[in-house]
């Protein structure tokens, strides 16, 4: 069984971000060659990258609706 991680930094590798129902984490995380379970949710991930690359999750969401049309 792969080891539990308490936080997790988005980066280059990271290939998908699955939420998952299970009671000692919350995310698995798929790199290129390996999987790690972390405990934060995925939005809370998404949200620290958000931060990391100098803006908030909410102002990028906005600006993908406006860019995109979508809602």
């Amino acid at each position: 069984m792969s080891q539990i991680q308490s936080f997790y930094e988005v980066n280059p590798q990271t290939k998908a971000i699955l939420s998952v129902a299970e009671i000692e984490y919350l995310t698995i995380v798929l790199e290129e060659d390996k999987q790690i379970l972390v405990r934060q949710t995925p939005l809370q991930m998404i949200k620290a990258a958000c931060l990391e690359g100098g803006a908030s999750f909410e102002g990028r969401r906005k600006a993908v609706i406006h860019l995109t049309g979508a809602i």
